[in-house]
């Protein structure tokens, strides 16, 4: 019995913990513009590829891929936390950065590691944090859900295009999660990432049932509670979750809780992502705004250009460093091709030349077939000389 209450635990936690301003806003402009197909292209490889994991690692590889990419899954963490901050601040949420901040500031600077007593806590938090959704969820209502969209603002024959590139950053994301990584290690069976994938589809309907609940001028007004939206309480809920929850797993996971040998670079790694994505929101009025067709009807939105276009790191630059990674591609090829990657992305995203996504992703897949094979072989040997 306790071993089942555990994965559950476990499952809902990673529910939660993956229930960021990803999940809680991307398929919002996806239904604006591809309607419920866009919504699908994006739900159905994020669920399976974060289930997967669980049945493709084990507790052993996980450990063994955390040490081979220590330096990314701490990269990865820093700027999801950046992402879920400036999310919130752009949302107004400032009561949820009030609640999160202090406990990420303490979890950061702390000598201490995180123990695997205080990793269940992180669980049944989790678990808290999925219930409360659910209830936000219950009070909300199905929403938008009876009457999806099937087309959007965008060629539908468009999103055959799209649907490879948000394919590939969800199918390998989720490798570089620390929290993913934690619950796998920690969870007492990988079924926790079965239950996970129930918990989260149910987030996902959320999101896309407050899709036309009044997010911008002229919207319908959305359910109150307390005088306050309750997609509103939904952001900042679980953004807050997730900025603790990714600060608690990297301080569990060795070798990222020792990172560097010392304390100041995973708060430094923070600091500089938030730093980037505060200068690129600042900077965006300067920058080329996104194509009229990807705009809402009652005009461009402040901030949403930036939110795009960080997701770029999810789309191009992580799911590329871990498929070029492991495949030990030379890194001058592994520059060339995320630079390459990244301006195609650019403007697929923005500029609504949706082809590009594709040929991004075909660009990278090319690029790992670059195999450094002189390197892997000189590893081999140095391998078996150690033995």
């Amino acid at each position: 019995m306790r071993r089942a209450m555990q994965t559950v635990g476990w499952g809902l936690y990673l529910a939660s913990s993956w229930t960021w301003c990803i999940g809680m806003f991307l398929p919002i402009l996806l239904i604006r513009w591809w309607g419920w197909p866009g919504f699908l292209a994006f739900a159905v490889p994020n669920v399976l590829g974060c289930a997967l994991f669980g049945y493709v690692l084990s507790p052993e590889t996980s450990r063994a891929l955390v040490a081979r990419f220590r330096v990314w899954i701490a990269l990865f963490g820093a700027a999801t936390i950046a992402y879920q901050i400036g999310f919130l601040l752009k949302a107004g949420e400032t009561a949820a950065l009030v609640a999160a901040l202090p406990v990420a500031f303490v979890l950061l600077v702390s000598a201490r590691r995180g123990s695997e007593r205080s990793d269940r806590t992180m669980m049944a938090i989790g678990a808290c944090a999925w219930i409360a959704s659910c209830l936000l969820f219950a009070r909300f209502g199905g929403g938008a859900l009876a009457n999806l969209p099937a087309t959007g603002t965008l060629p539908p024959s468009s999103l055959a295009w799209a649907a490879p590139f948000m394919a590939f950053g969800f199918l390998l994301c989720p490798y570089l999660d620390p929290t993913f990584h934690l619950a796998l290690q920690r969870s007492p069976s990988r079924h926790a990432f079965a239950v996970f994938s129930a918990g989260f589809t149910v987030m996902l309907l959320f999101t896309a049932a407050y899709t036309d609940a009044g997010l911008g001028p002229g919207g319908p007004p959305s359910a109150l509670l307390w005088d306050k939206p309750i997609f509103e309480w939904q952001w900042g809920l679980q953004a807050a979750f997730t900025i603790v929850a990714v600060v608690a797993a990297m301080r569990s996971l060795e070798p990222v809780s020792s990172l560097g040998g010392t304390r100041a670079m995973l708060p430094g790694m923070v600091v500089t992502a938030c730093l980037a994505l505060g200068c690129q929101y600042m900077s965006e009025p300067m920058l080329p705004p996104m194509a009229d067709v990807l705009s809402p009807s009652f005009g461009p939105v402040p901030g949403e250009a930036t939110y795009v276009r960080w997701l770029g790191l999810y789309g191009v630059l992580f799911p590329a460093m871990l498929l070029l990674g492991l495949r030990r591609v030379p890194p001058l090829v592994v520059v060339l091709a995320i630079a390459g990657a990244g301006f195609l992305a650019e403007f697929g995203m923005i500029g609504a030349r949706v082809p590009l996504l594709t040929v991004a992703v075909a660009l990278l897949m090319l690029a790992s077939l670059w195999n450094n094979r002189k390197t892997a072989a000189t590893e081999e040997i140095a391998s078996a000389d150690s033995r």
